[in-house]
C-alpha cells in the first residue's frame, strides 16, 4: 500500500480528519474549485479518513470592526461549529480562487472570525506568542488565470506568503502545501480529468 495513503489511513488518535476550507464565496457546483474540492474529499474517504466540510459561501458571518471585537466579540454561530471542524483536523485544506493576487474578500473574513485569540493563538504576559494549532498540517489549492510561474516569480506570491508566514505557520500549522492551478479559463475537458486525477493524488500525498 503506498504509504502516503496510510499516514492518513492510521495514526495514534486513530481515525484520521481532514476538514476542507472551501474559500470561493460562490457555492455553485459547476466551479471548477468546487469539482477540485469533491475529488480531493474523495481520494482522502477513499483511504478511511473522515472529511469536515466547510463553505464560506454558505456562512453567516460579519465582518470585525476591531481588534476588540475579534478578541472578545460574540461568536456567530457558523463561526463556533466551524472552530470545532478545525479543532479536529489533522490536516486543513484550503481552495479558493486567486483575486487580486490574494484570496477573496470573504475568505480572508472568515480566518480572521476563525483564527481568533484564545482559540487559535493567544499571548502571554511577557508577549510570548501561545500558539493552539500545532501539529495540524495544510494543503493550499489555488487557481488562477495566469500561468503559476507568472504569479510566482513576476509577482512574487505575495498573498500566498503572507497566508503561509503570517496566518498559518503564525497558528502553529505547519508543514504547508502550495498547489496553483493555472490558466483555468482555457482548461478543456481532457485538460480537466487529468486535473482532478492530480489532486487525488495530490490529496494522498
Amino acid at each position: 500500500m503506498n504509504t502516503a495513503l496510510s499516514a492518513l489511513r492510521s495514526g495514534p488518535k486513530g481515525q484520521r480528519t481532514v476538514t476542507i476550507l472551501y474559500g470561493h464565496p460562490d457555492t455553485d457546483p459547476a466551479r471548477l474549485c468546487h469539482s477540485i474540492m469533491n475529488h480531493y474529499a474523495r481520494a482522502v474517504e477513499a483511504v478511511g479518513a473522515k472529511v469536515n466540510v466547510l463553505e464560506i459561501g454558505r456562512m453567516e458571518f460579519g465582518t470585525l470592526m476591531s481588534a476588540e471585537d475579534q478578541k472578545a466579540g460574540a461568536v456567530p454561530t457558523d463561526i463556533d461549529k466551524a472552530q470545532d471542524a478545525i479543532a479536529e483536523a489533522d490536516r486543513l485544506v484550503l481552495i479558493f480562487p486567486l483575486w487580486l493576487g490574494s484570496m477573496p474578500g470573504r475568505f480572508k473574513m472568515f480566518l480572521e472570525q476563525v483564527f481568533r485569540p484564545g482559540f487559535a493563538y493567544d499571548f502571554s504576559k511577557n508577549g510570548q506568542v501561545n500558539t493552539y494549532l500545532k501539529g495540524k498540517s495544510a494543503d493550499v489549492i489555488v487557481t488562477m488565470g495566469m500561468p503559476p510561474l507568472f504569479y510566482k516569480w513576476f509577482f512574487r506570491a505575495h498573498g500566498m506568503k503572507n497566508l503561509k508566514r503570517n496566518i498559518l505557520n503564525f497558528i502553529g500549522v505547519k508543514p504547508v502545501r502550495f498547489k496553483y492551478i493555472g490558466m483555468v479559463d482555457k482548461l478543456t475537458s481532457e485538460r480537466a480529468d487529468e486535473l482532478f486525477l492530480e489532486i487525488e493524488r495530490y490529496a494522498a500525498r
